[in-house]
């Protein structure tokens, strides 16, 4: 894997290279699911230039990916619980995922799809919080939109990594980042 540089031709990846923090910020709300600096890549803004460069439209993506020093890939999409376009058409989790992997796979920053499933993680980070009406709103958008909930999603796409799961906005923060912390990049 390549953590930086020009890779595909005309995307110059470490433009993209942004605390994690940036990375989980709803804008509409001005709201950030965590408040790491660690370093990643702004998937989001990596799959416009792409797409610029490629002539295309934009793929569809996860928020960011994260690459330690040993390599692993971390692919990660937050979602606050709160919809600031009801009505909006919004791609799957699947297809965020599955064009993330194919961007990943384009910009050689993975050598194979095998190398992707015997160390890659993704990690679908939500908001827990029990006296929060959005929780159930997201849910029935992520039903209306792709057809099934997000868990089934996360299940669905889980043969493309190692691991894949869903954390809760705490569990992501005070168990999973101080878990990669000892793997981060220096």
């Amino acid at each position: 894997m390549k953590n930086g540089g020009e890779t595909s031709p005309g995307v110059i990846l470490k433009d993209y290279l942004v605390p994690l923090h940036q990375t989980s910020r709803d804008i509409a709300h001005n709201e950030e699911m965590t408040t790491s600096d660690l370093m990643a890549y702004s998937f989001d803004g990596i799959a416009k230039q792409h797409a610029c460069v490629r002539r295309t439209q934009p793929l569809p993506s996860v928020d960011a990916v994260y690459i330690d020093s040993q390599n692993t890939p971390y692919f990660i999409e937050f979602k606050n619980g709160k919809l600031s376009n009801v009505g909006k058409k919004e791609p799957s989790l699947t297809s965020k995922v599955t064009a993330s992997v194919l961007l990943v796979l384009d910009l050689h920053l993975l050598e194979s799809l095998a190398s992707l499933q015997k160390k890659g993680r993704f990690i679908f980070v939500y908001r827990d919080d029990t006296t929060n009406v959005y929780n159930q709103q997201i849910e029935n958008h992520i039903l209306e939109e792709s057809g099934t909930d997000a868990i089934k999603q996360v299940n669905a796409i889980s043969w493309l990594f190692r691991k894949a799961e869903s954390l809760t906005k705490e569990q992501f923060n005070q168990t999973f980042l101080p878990g990669i912390l000892p793997h981060s990049q220096p």
